[in-house]
């Protein structure tokens, strides 16, 4: 159904390219220099993942279980330059 994935696939992890990160040199100095290179591509991917799919950010590391519109709402604000939202009091 739609509305369970309310991404287009084409869009949808657009920014995470390769999730598996190799090893350059097998030497001391290169392995403290690569492996902090590697966490910090590891940063890189899981940040642009979660600016893309900020539901997912609030569901995994917050712990939060949100509602369809709720997710519907994050994504339009992450994603939007201009968005407005009139909330009533039944919400």
């Amino acid at each position: 159904m739609w509305s369970e994935k309310f991404e287009h696939s084409d869009k949808k992890n657009k920014n995470v390219k390769n999730l598996k990160l190799q090893v350059k040199n097998n030497n001391k100095q290169s392995d403290l220099v690569t492996k902090n290179e590697r966490i910090m591509d590891g940063v890189a991917v899981w940040a642009s993942f979660y600016r893309s799919n900020p539901h997912k950010f609030c569901e995994d590391y917050l712990d939060i279980n949100l509602r369809l519109f709720q997710k519907v709402l994050l994504y339009s604000m992450m994603h939007n330059n201009h968005f407005m939202y009139c909330a009533a009091r039944g919400i």
